[in-house]
C-alpha cells in the first residue's frame, strides 16, 4: 500500500468520523491566493485573479492553550484535521468550514490559517493540522 493510498484512508476516515460525531462530513473550503496577488487588508475579501478553492473533509476540536510552565492563560484554539489528498494548506491561506467550493460567494467569510502541522510519518503526508486565526 503506497502511502498516497493510506493518505486516501485517513481521508475516507476523517468523513467517517464527522459522520460519527456529527450528523455528516464536515466540508471545508481552502482558499490559496495566487501568488503575488490577493487582498490589501484584512478587510478586503477581492481577489484579482480569483484564489482557487480546494474542498477539504474536517474534524474540528478546540485546545486550550498553556503558558510554557503548563498553566491554562484562558485562550482557546481552534484545530481542523483535515484530509491531505488534495491542495497542501499553508499560513496564511483563507479556510471556511461547512461550505463546499461550488457554495462559495464574495459574502463567504473566511478564517485565517495560522499555523500547519503536517502528520507525515514515514514522510508521506496522511493529513493536517490547522489552527485557526480568532
Amino acid at each position: 500500500m503506497s502511502g498516497a493510498d493510506i493518505a486516501a484512508e485517513v481521508a475516507a476516515a476523517l468523513a467517517e468520523a464527522g459522520e460519527a460525531v456529527g450528523d455528516r462530513p464536515l466540508y471545508c473550503t481552502l482558499r490559496k491566493p495566487i501568488p503575488g496577488f490577493g487582498p490589501t487588508s484584512p478587510h478586503d475579501n477581492s481577489y484579482t485573479p480569483e484564489p482557487t478553492l480546494h474542498e477539504l473533509t474536517a474534524v474540528q476540536d478546540t485546545k486550550q492553550i498553556r503558558d510554557q510552565s503548563g498553566t491554562l492563560i484562558g485562550e482557546t484554539r481552534r484545530t481542523l484535521l483535515v484530509n491531505a489528498t488534495g491542495a497542501k494548506p499553508e499560513k496564511q491561506d483563507g479556510i471556511v468550514i461547512g461550505v463546499k467550493p461550488a457554495d462559495v460567494t464574495i459574502l463567504t467569510k473566511f478564517e485565517t490559517i495560522i499555523d500547519v502541522e503536517e502528520v507525515a510519518p514515514g514522510g508521506v503526508a496522511l493529513m493536517y493540522e490547522l489552527d485557526l486565526g480568532t
